[in-house]
């Protein structure tokens, strides 16, 4: 799965954004029994099309498990299509498929379904932390650096935290096509302002100044707040927890209101500032799940 630094939305917006690959994982298997296997079975049949699977005729089935929760601003629909991809095409015609064509299948999948952009595809394929050039056009976005050296993220420590409500993602990106279209200022105002963190994002990341990197996610957070609409009540109760608690910043992940925030932390342990966050969560009687996690370099 992937978490966003910086930039949801800018991927197809035309902008730039970061994400980095994190350590839980989605396993698909293909079966032959039934029962609910995706919340979204358009984007499957869509990915076995495009691998070359008769449209006409019924689709292999798939089972999903995963470490993390799904449709909660991880990139988990992504992370199953690009599985499916290979899955589908190792049934179909037995060879591997690349990285780049696994991307260009999902990417185009989930297109079809929500008019999504491709930083969650890249990133997961990629590994390790993507700087990513969003863009219009009906493609993913271009990597433009790349991060897989586990030392340039030594001192880092990452959190997710699960709000436990679900993201409704096609009805947000529905939402921002429509202030597109409109030339919403707000929204013409949250590109320029986030486009010019995700700079400063990657320059913290590139000298490993991790709370510059929290303030700058917070600006972010706080852009997707009030320009964007994209967070509840709920999530600023985890953010004032888990700031509290010690981490320096902390950001919606993924976009559309609820699901996943993410969190950095260096000026104390992580498993301190995760104990921290525990109790006072049931101080407060909030309910949430704190998830350490790392980036996966692809080792």
């Amino acid at each position: 799965m992937r978490v966003c630094l910086c930039g949801e939305d800018l991927d197809w917006l035309g902008y730039r954004c970061i994400a980095a690959a994190i350590d839980q994982r989605v396993s698909v298997t293909l079966t032959e029994t039934a029962g609910a296997e995706f919340f979204d079975e358009r984007i499957l049949d869509h990915v076995w099309s495009l691998v070359g699977g008769d449209p006409d005729a019924p689709r292999p089935r798939v089972r999903v498990a995963q470490d993390a929760p799904l449709a909660a601003g991880l990139g988990s629909s992504s992370a199953v299509a690009l599985c499916a991809a290979r899955l589908y095409h190792a049934r179909l015609h037995g060879p591997a498929l690349s990285d780049e064509r696994a991307v260009e299948v999902a990417y185009e999948a989930e297109r079809r379904v929500t008019r999504g952009g491709g930083m969650d595809q890249v990133a997961i394929a990629r590994r390790g932390i993507v700087r990513l050039q969003g863009t219009r056009e009906r493609r993913p976005p271009a990597v433009v650096e790349h991060i897989t050296d586990a030392a340039q993220v030594a001192g880092l420590g990452m959190a997710v935290f699960d709000s436990r409500s679900r993201k409704d993602s096609g009805k947000h990106l529905a939402r921002v096509r429509e202030r597109d279209l409109a030339r919403d200022p707000r929204q013409a105002r949250y590109c320029e302002i986030v486009d010019q963190l995700t700079e400063g994002a990657w320059t913290a990341i590139r000298s490993r100044d991790w709370p510059g990197l929290g303030t700058i996610m917070n600006q972010a957070h706080a852009a997707m707040r009030d320009l964007q609409d994209m967070s509840t009540p709920a999530i600023e109760a985890i953010r004032d927890i888990a700031l509290s608690a010690g981490f320096d910043g902390v950001k919606i992940t993924g976009s559309g209101s609820g699901g996943c925030l993410v969190g950095v932390v260096s000026r104390v342990s992580l498993g301190e500032a995760v104990r921290r966050v525990g109790e006072l969560a049931s101080t407060r009687r909030i309910r949430l799940d704190c998830l350490p996690v790392r980036v996966d370099m692809g080792t």
